[in-house]
């Protein structure tokens, strides 16, 4: 699995990380998501998601205005 994480950031694609409930391996979530801790999401249980979606929702909005995508760029 960290293979195809590590070959989906050679090819610029953003990897977020959102974790549920209260077993999450803390550094496999950081291998996976593009910029370690600061794009790993993590939530006791799938209810308190709700609280944080807007927080969620902003960080992932932000670094699509940080990160033209190769589709959209010449």
């Amino acid at each position: 699995m960290f293979r195809e994480a590590q070959r989906a950031k050679e090819a610029s694609i953003s990897i977020l990380a959102l974790g549920v409930g209260p077993d999450i391996d803390d550094g496999e979530m950081s291998a996976f998501a593009i910029d370690g801790d600061q794009t790993v999401f993590k939530a006791d249980a799938f209810e308190a998601l709700k609280s944080s979606k807007g927080y969620v929702s902003s960080n992932i909005c932000h670094r699509l205005k940080e990160e033209p995508s190769a589709a959209t760029s010449s």
